[in-house]
Order: structure tokens, then C-alpha cells, then sequence
């Protein structure tokens, strides 16, 4: 009998004790000081609080949080949460809101770039069965900075979510940022690979004339290496009118983001723009590959006489620079029937056409042109044209046009504008008369130079200069 009473004593105490522990845990502030001083531990880096107010079963407010490591500081003014600790109960992690009051994310390495692997989560264990509701998240203020300098701000961020056995839903989430305003709804399965959202967004400025945009996407779990496959869309808007679109399928494997059959529709104009591709974050280089065909799509949408373009691009490369090759024609009779092929280069400072082939006026061209962006702005290029016809234009002018065209511009960050021309026209006929010259032009502080300006022909020589 004692033996009993000795169990049942030690049964009771223990069950005391539990609760007296929990209970001091959760309802007292120095139980929430040594949760919250416990858990900074496991994180990463350095983790500061200023201030620690509340208890974790009312309302728990932390002040001047900072978290630091060698890649990023972030920091948070004040992080206010409140939950109901009774819907336990009922299997459920109840917060009624969370909220960070000045929030401010600095990417310390912004340059630094690292191997990405596209793998879905997947959790299991306890995160597979909890079920969490946040009634309120909220984010008043934010900044995102690299290296120290803003690259865009948020005045305030608000959502509802859910997590349910694995699965995450973002109801009504909402942002005001410095570049405009959205809102949208975020579903995903961690258990399953599934990824699907739908945000509308209105933009701060108008740009090329749309001012509104939705961005949809629904993702399923692929085959093989392929995590996550299904349709993405965006598509532009003025006055809420469609203008844009480009939609097509996205697919993530483990290394490679895959872009098939995109294509790109703009309101009103004839013609498409068919995109295929892929870029591979998993190497720090991101090599990357593109396909481009385009179906008779018109120069104008608003003159109809503009001839429309057909033809094809590609191109890879990486983060150093790309190369690859194009192949253009209009689909006219007239005198706008253009073809034009070569090869393309560049990287993120300049782009240059070379080995440049093509017909125009029945005759061909030859040449190049590069263009960088680096220091203000510089075009430079050559151009030969042989056996141009000009009554192809106009019947009146009759004739075979031979010249070569070069030249160069440069306009300064100061908008200081400087440039050369030199045209040198080679044996030619119109109109049944021989016809030979050149000319050389410049811009320099402000003025128009005409030198060494010539024109031979039978019967007369003509020569001009000046400056305007």
C-alpha cells in the first residue's frame, strides 16, 4: 500500500513539475527570455535582441533584433506575436498576427555568387503533420540593400497563411513597394512537388505604355529529373486593356531552369515571337542557351504598309558574355524586301553584330557594328553595299550603287555628343551616268562638320564644305 502511495506521490510531483515548468515557460517573461535566448543559439551567425517584453501565451514583443553573418545583416526594429495557445487543443497552432516594424535586409556580398540546386523540399517527420494558421503577418517598412545601397523599399506587406500537413497557402497577400503595389494568392505541396500562384501588380511608372501586369503560374511535379513542370503567363495591361503577352512552359529540374514553347503576342500587331531555352544556376558561371523564332511579325502596328519579319536567333554563353547567330528577311516584294544574317556578341557592357551578309535594292551588304554601354554610349560600325538598284524605289533612277559607309558616335555620361561619318561612293551609275565621290562628316562641342565632301561625275565635279 505504501509502495502505491510512494508511485502515485512521485506521479503527482512529476506532473507538477511538467506543468509548473510549462506554465513558467509560456506565462512568464523570464520564461520567454530563456526560450527566446535559447533558440538564438541555433541560428547561424550572430543574433542580437535588445529588449525582450511579454509572454509566449499572451503577447510576446522582441526589440532591435539583429541577425549578422558574413553574407547578411538583417535587422528588425520590433517583432510583435500573438497566438492562442488553447487551439492546441484542437491540433491546430493558432497566431492570431506577427508583425515586424522596420525591417532591413543587406546583402553584405552582393557580387559573390554561388552553385544553386533547384531541388523541391520536401519535409516529413513533425513538419508533415502540423497544422498552423497565421491570421495576420505583417511587414510595416522594409528596406533591401546590397552592399549598403537600396535597391527598393516596401512601406507595408500584409497575407494570411496557412500551413496544413505539408502544404503551404498565402491567401490576400498584399505590397506597397517603392516600384508599385500588388496582390496575389501563393499555394504549395512540400510532400508532393506542387507550386502555384497568381499575383496581379500595378506598377509606381508607366513603362512602354503598360501599367498594370499579372504574372500566373501552376507547377506540378514532373518526371525523372524534373521537379516541378507546368504553364507560367505574363501578360501587360494599359487601363485595363491587354496589351502583352508572354506564356509558355517552365519547367525545374535539378540544375537547369527550362523555358519551352514561349511565346511572346503583343495586342494589335501581326506576327509572333517563339522562345525556347534554358539556364543552369547550379555553376557559378550560369551558362545558359536561347532560341528565338520569329512568324511574320509586323516592324509597325500601326502602319499597315510596314513589312513584316520573319527569321531566326540563337545564342549561349554565360555570365562573361554570349555568342551566336541570326538569320532575318522581310516578307515583301517591294522595295522593303531586306535579308540580313550573321553573327552576335556581347556581355553585359557591350553587343556587336559581325560577319554581317545580306540583300537589299537587289544588291548585297557586308559589314559590322558593335555597340557598348559601358562609359556613356558608343556605336561604331562598317558597311559596304554593292550593286544596289535604286529604282527599286523609284522607277525614275535607274542605276547600280556601289559604297562604303563607316562610322562611329559616342555620347558621354556628361551628354557630351561626338561623332564621324565617312561615305565613299565607288563607281557607280544612275541613270545611266557614271557617278563616283565621298564625304566625311563630323559632330564635335556642339558642331556639324562637312569635309572633304566630293561628288564626280560626267561632265561636272561638285565639292562642298562647312560647318553648322
Amino acid at each position: 500500500m505504501k509502495g502505491r502511495i510512494h508511485v502515485w506521490l512521485l506521479f503527482v510531483s512529476l506532473f507538477l513539475f511538467v506543468v509548473g515548468g510549462i506554465s513558467w515557460l509560456i506565462g512568464t517573461n523570464s520564461g520567454a527570455r530563456f526560450l527566446v535566448n535559447t533558440g538564438v543559439q541555433y541560428v547561424p551567425g550572430t543574433v542580437e535582441i535588445a529588449g525582450i517584453r511579454g509572454t509566449l501565451a499572451g503577447k510576446l514583443d522582441l526589440e532591435g533584433v539583429r541577425m549578422r553573418s558574413e553574407d547578411w545583416d538583417i535587422s528588425v526594429n520590433h517583432v510583435g506575436v500573438k497566438w492562442t495557445p488553447l487551439s492546441l487543443l484542437a491540433g491546430w497552432l493558432r497566431i492570431r498576427h506577427i508583425v515586424l516594424e522596420g525591417l532591413s535586409v543587406n546583402n553584405l556580398q552582393p557580387d559573390t555568387k554561388g552553385a544553386i540546386e533547384l531541388r523541391w523540399p520536401r519535409v516529413s517527420g513533425i513538419l508533415s503533420w502540423l497544422r498552423i494558421r497565421i491570421k495576420s503577418f505583417r511587414i510595416n517598412r522594409m528596406v533591401y540593400k546590397q552592399g549598403g545601397r537600396e535597391l527598393f523599399s516596401i512601406s507595408g506587406a500584409s497575407a494570411m497563411s496557412t500551413w496544413y500537413l505539408g502544404g503551404l497557402k498565402i491567401r490576400v497577400a498584399q505590397a506597397d513597394t517603392s516600384l508599385g503595389t500588388g496582390e496575389g494568392t501563393v499555394g504549395a505541396s512540400f510532400t508532393s512537388p506542387m507550386l502555384a500562384s497568381h499575383f496581379r501588380i500595378k506598377a509606381g511608372k508607366t513603362y512602354y505604355g503598360l501599367d498594370e501586369y499579372t504574372i500566373s503560374l501552376e507547377l506540378q511535379g514532373g518526371r525523372g529529373t524534373v521537379e516541378l513542370v507546368g504553364p507560367v503567363s505574363l501578360i501587360g495591361f494599359h487601363k485595363n486593356t491587354e496589351m502583352v503577352k508572354l506564356a509558355g512552359r517552365l519547367a525545374l529540374d535539378n540544375k537547369r531552369i527550362v523555358f519551352d514553347n514561349f511565346q511572346f503576342k503583343e495586342m494589335g500587331r501581326q506576327g509572333t515571337v517563339d522562345m525556347t531555352g534554358f539556364i543552369d544556376p547550379s555553376v557559378v558561371e550560369r551558362p545558359f542557351e536561347v532560341a528565338i523564332t520569329i512568324k511574320d511579325l509586323s516592324i509597325s502596328k500601326d502602319v499597315k504598309s510596314a513589312p513584316a519579319v520573319s527569321g531566326s536567333a540563337k545564342a549561349a554563353g554565360d555570365e562573361s558574355g554570349y555568342k551566336g547567330t541570326f538569320d532575318l528577311h522581310t516578307n515583301d516584294t517591294s522595295w522593303k524586301n531586306v535579308a540580313l544574317a550573321g553573327n552576335l556578341n556581347g556581355d553585359w557592357d557591350s553587343a556587336g553584330l559581325t560577319a554581317l551578309t545580306g540583300k537589299i535594292l537587289d544588291g548585297s551588304i557586308n559589314g559590322s557594328v558593335a555597340a557598348s554601354w559601358k562609359e556613356g554610349f558608343a556605336l561604331s560600325g562598317a558597311l559596304s553595299a554593292r550593286r544596289l538598284n535604286p529604282a527599286r524605289i523609284t522607277v525614275n533612277w535607274p542605276g547600280t550603287i556601289n559604297a562604303d559607309v563607316s562610322g562611329s558616335l559616342n555620347l558621354s555620361r556628361s551628354g557630351n555628343l561626338e561623332g564621324i561619318m565617312k561615305v565613299n561612293l565607288l563607281e557607280s551609275v544612275v541613270r545611266k551616268k557614271p557617278l563616283t565621290g565621298r564625304a566625311e562628316a563630323r559632330w564635335d562641342q556642339g558642331l556639324f562638320r562637312l569635309s572633304d565632301c566630293e561628288l564626280h561625275g560626267r561632265g561636272f565635279d561638285l565639292s562642298a564644305h562647312g560647318v553648322l
